[in-house]
């Protein structure tokens, strides 16, 4: 037992160290606060940490998605914000406005991309206007403190547009590109129409994309035909393709550009083939033109419709169903949250703590126990050697090194590590922490103390929450069911919209499919290591097929007048499909 929970503070992800992001959050956050001090003064702390929080949504994606990305959380921010200074003063007021900006955080990190985050900066906001009231504000009102947000908003959007006015499409372009590649699976074409979709990406990348997906189905079509296309064939046209991939990498305007994508050895080559094989090859040659001719200029686009439902209606459909793991996860964040802050701001326990005991729930707190459970040794852990370490430096180190210089190089440290090893990122945390705090007093031992002491007390009210508030318990075999059973209604939706129906049918189904799929991660995360790697292996196969079903959507939403021999394209893909299925079957965990 120990020995398990030495390794689990201890281990790490064979992940890189990403010291752009240590440098941007420094960045941002001086960005936002330097605004902040300019315009609100006595609240521009809370433009330093919207600011330096939001500088990690910068490198996530283009230009518009990030400006979305940060838009979207800086609202939510901006109102849970608002109405924490409203209620300051009035404890059930205040923990009721924590507890539901705690939930419909926890709902958030069910969607892509932006969850995690969306999760993350409200709450943190509101808990410290909760906990620290006019210390935070400056004694502004609930528009100070909203326009000190907005201060750190635009920093962010400012250093977004640094980053990306050069190549503002870059991220997108360089996903369709990779879905020209003859190698490439329906699955990455899946995940990239929902990148271009988050980035209101233009009609000739939504038509790009949709080329190389009919492309690579019917590839395999000539290849796994009875008698397959010859290999000099297949290998022509990966040239080909191969063409039209090196030709969206460059930066500049996406149309015109020059590519050949040379098909004339198709052309030749179907005159001698038959069958499947001739079909493939011919389907392959049109969608290759097709891309090359949209590269050119010389084929028009039409906007792309999209069949995935939008950001508002996901989050209503998650907040009705009690049954995903993402709504328990939101309850237990709400009712820990916010029953922890009115416990503390009504009997005054704890009244300097209260910030630092309610933050650790919040950052303990994971969607199962034994997930908390690891989140707690590693937060414990970490943040124990990170006080310690900090009060015996600072009795070497001069206080004008330490603060700011030392501190911040530290921070930068601990966010380089975020996604190797969270033991690490939190004692470089708390290091910091200490450091500012303490500097104030010279008593960098009783700051030492104090955090260590309110780490353990937060991590095991977290711990008991996770045990006690809904728990979640493993059923892989049922969740797996259950996520191949909205995948058939998803596909089987597709085949009704391929024949005659609207696109936005499908958005329901998307839903259930994502709450599925959160139920069965939430599931496998409670499990050992040697059958959660059995476990995490089934969902992948999940995910690539829900992946695949989107990439065909590409094609039957797209305008069939676009899309030569669609019919037949549509025909083969969702034969592949249902292959897949009857892999899936067989994949089912035994657990």
């Amino acid at each position: 037992m120990i020995g398990r929970s030495i390794a689990t503070i201890i281990r790490g992800d064979d992940k890189p160290l990403l010291w752009a992001l240590g440098v941007l959050v420094v960045i941002g956050g001086a960005l936002g606060g330097g605004l902040g001090y300019l315009v609100v003064p006595q609240a521009f702390v809370l433009a330093l940490i919207v600011g330096a929080f939001l500088a990690a949504a910068v490198p996530v994606g283009p230009l518009a998605l990030t400006c979305k990305t940060v838009a979207a959380i800086g609202v939510f921010a901006m109102v849970g914000a608002g109405l924490a200074t409203l209620a300051i003063g009035h404890p059930w007021w205040s923990a009721a406005v924590l507890a539901g900006v705690a939930f419909v955080g926890a709902l958030w990190t069910a969607l892509p991309v932006i969850g995690q985050m969306a999760a993350g900066l409200p709450t943190l906001l509101v808990l410290l206007i909760v906990t620290r009231g006019k210390e935070v504000t400056g004694g502004q009102e609930w528009h100070g403190a909203v326009l000190a947000i907005a201060c750190g908003l635009v920093g962010v959007l400012l250093l977004a547009v640094i980053l990306h006015a050069r190549d503002p499409r870059g991220a997108t372009r360089q996903l369709v590109s990779q879905c020209w590649d003859p190698d490439s699976t329906l699955s990455s074409h899946g995940l990239a129409a929902e990148v271009l979709r988050l980035d209101n990406a233009s009609p000739a990348l939504f038509a790009l994309l949709t080329q190389a997906s009919i492309a690579k189905i019917a590839r395999t079509l000539s290849i796994k035909a009875r008698e397959p296309a010859p290999e000099d064939v297949v290998a022509a046209g990966d040239s080909a393709q191969r063409e039209i991939e090196a030709a969206l990498v460059p930066r500049g305007r996406l149309v015109p550009r020059s590519v050949t994508a040379d098909t004339q050895p198709l052309v030749s080559a179907e005159g001698e083939l038959s069958g499947a094989a001739l079909l493939g090859t011919t389907d392959r040659r049109t969608a290759i033109e097709h891309g090359r001719d949209v590269l050119t200029g010389q084929r028009a686009v039409h906007r792309y419709r999209s069949a995935v439902p939008g950001l508002w209606t996901m989050l209503l459909r998650l907040s009705a169903s009690p049954d995903a793991a993402v709504f328990r996860f939101g309850v237990q964040q709400a009712a820990g949250l916010g029953l922890g802050a009115l416990i503390l701001l009504l009997t005054d326990v704890f009244a300097e703590s209260a910030f630092w005991i309610l933050l650790t729930i919040f950052l303990v707190l994971q969607r199962n126990a034994v997930a908390t459970w690891t989140r707690l040794l590693q937060r414990v852990a970490g943040t124990w050697l990170g006080a310690l370490s900090a009060a015996i430096v600072a009795l070497v180190v001069p206080q004008a090194v330490l603060v700011p210089w030392l501190a911040v190089v530290v921070l930068m440290v601990g966010m380089a590590y975020v996604q190797r090893n969270y033991t690490v990122m939190a004692a470089s945390i708390a290091v910091a922490i200490v450091w500012f705090m303490g500097s104030s007093s010279q008593d960098f031992w009783l700051w030492a103390g104090l955090r260590a002491l309110d780490t353990v007390i937060g991590a095991v009210l977290a711990y008991a929450i996770s045990r006690l508030i809904l728990p979640v318990r493993p059923q892989m075999a049922k969740r797996f069911d259950d996520v191949v059973a909205q995948l058939h209604g998803l596909c089987d939706t597709l085949r009704s919209v391929a024949a005659a129906g609207s696109p936005l049918r499908m958005g329901g189904h998307q839903i259930d499919v994502a709450t599925a799929m959160s139920n069965y991660d939430s599931d496998a995360d409670m499990l050992g290591e040697e059958k959660k790697g059995e476990a995490t292996a089934a969902g992948q196969q999940l995910r690539d097929q829900w992946d695949r079903i989107n990439s065909l959507a590409l094609v039957v939403v797209h305008d069939p007048q676009e899309v030569e021999g669609r019919e037949r394209i549509l025909q083969d893909g969702f034969t592949l499909l249902d292959d897949r299925f009857a892999t899936l079957a067989k994949s089912r965990p035994q657990l």
